[in-house]
């Protein structure tokens, strides 16, 4: 990436001074930063980014003086796509239960509604330009095996996850772990290992399958060509 900058402030002399070395402190070459952009509709989708090249800038005349400078900044990415704000999606298992479950000391019957976010059901968008690796979280408690994955793909977790206690299995390339909530690692604890991502532009429907009451939990980030 490439910023065509000015740095102005009005008072000049000591006040520009510590406004240049503000921003400068911001481009420090082993840390990065974040560019965001925000859309007219408060969305929004940034890029992480390290500054590798201020430009090699000389001054004529002292910009203390003068209340301005212009710099051409040259950043790196740490991956090459824009990010749009994460997706989240959960499910369940679920007892049926009758519509109708009786009267209860009132004039109308009782209605019970159950939930339509349940495992069988399940679907996944990715409204980015490219294939997403979806981050899997699994609530427990589970009394058995659980399975996650897309396209048939699956991941399974072979061990059961206690009440109050989670697993989150993360699928992107740069990760691929499974961490409990406690933070103790049990990737190699997984049976099977068949992570896919989410393909680009389309919505489709999950492979889950759970024994006991737990819940899952899908995140993914859209990553996009072009900041909107």
């Amino acid at each position: 990436m490439f910023w065509p900058l000015r740095v102005y402030h009005e008072a000049r002399s000591q006040a520009w001074i510590e406004y240049d070395r503000a921003l400068w402190a911001t481009m420090h070459p082993a840390r990065t930063g974040v560019w965001k952009v925000t859309h007219p509709d408060g969305s929004s989708r940034s890029l992480t980014l390290r500054c590798v090249d201020d430009g090699s800038h000389a001054f004529d005349t002292d910009p203390s003086l003068l209340g301005w400078a212009r710099y051409a900044v040259t950043l790196v990415a740490e991956q090459p796509y824009w990010e749009g704000e994460p997706i989240t999606r959960s499910w369940k298992t679920v007892d049926p239960k009758p519509f109708f479950g009786g009267v209860v000391g009132g004039k109308g019957p009782t209605f019970f509604i159950s939930s339509g976010s349940t495992l069988g059901n399940a679907t996944m968008d990715n409204p980015g330009d490219v294939d997403a690796w979806p981050v899997w979280t699994i609530y427990g408690g589970t009394s058995g095996p659980v399975s996650v994955g897309v396209g048939g793909k699956l991941v399974t977790v072979p061990f059961a996850i206690a009440d109050g206690d989670s697993l989150t299995i993360d699928t992107r390339p740069s990760a691929q772990t499974a961490f409990t909530a406690s933070g103790v690692e049990m990737t190699s604890q997984l049976s099977a290992f068949n992570f896919a991502p989410v393909p680009a532009g389309q919505s489709v429907p999950l492979s889950l399958s759970m024994v006991g009451n737990g819940v899952v939990q899908a995140s993914l980030t859209p990553l996009h060509l072009r900041a909107w």
